[in-house]
């Protein structure tokens, strides 16, 4: 008898493509890509299911912060808000997901590079990100570094949005 092992499947391991150090940094290039991928913790989830959802509505997922069912009303009233772009209303999505805050609540200042990489405001290192995820076909990257700081960034116009998910 063959016994088959199925690891599960998160809707970002299909939707989104993903690079592990992408600034290949030699401190980062000590972990191994999986400490690498696991200091994202759910962040890539909560960023694809963002994205899905912006696209469609109606789609029903669900991550660590909760079911899209409950929260869908005010997807769709952001989705249907032409007032607002792409960025913002995944933005405001992982914020309803998230629920503690975020990019809305507590926004961080600086910018993030053509790198990738973070550029405070203050005195600070910038810093390299962990991990890069794409959501395919869209134009929008979220970067993971440390200290649960992430960005969203839309690269056709350079906008980004900075907070710290912890």
């Amino acid at each position: 008898m063959t016994v088959l092992k199925l690891e599960q499947l998160a809707v970002s391991d299909l939707v989104l493509d993903r690079v592990l150090n992408p600034t290949n940094n030699p401190e980062l290039n000590k972990a191994r890509p999986m400490d690498l991928f696991h200091a994202c913790g759910i962040i890539p989830d909560m960023f694809a299911d963002a994205c899905v959802v912006s696209d469609n509505p109606e789609t029903t997922l669900s991550v660590a912060g909760g079911s899209t069912v409950i929260k869908r009303d005010k997807i769709a009233e952001q989705v249907a808000d032409e007032s607002l772009t792409k960025l913002d209303v995944v933005a405001n999505t992982m914020d309803l997901l998230y629920g503690y805050g975020g990019f809305g609540a507590y926004p961080y200042a600086g910018e993030v590079l053509p790198t990738g990489e973070y550029r405070s405001n203050s005195d600070d290192d910038d810093l390299p990100p962990l991990a890069q995820f794409t959501y395919v076909d869209s134009g929008l990257v979220c970067y993971v570094y440390e200290y649960s700081i992430i960005a969203v960034k839309d690269t056709a116009t350079g906008q980004a949005k900075i907070a710290r998910f912890d």
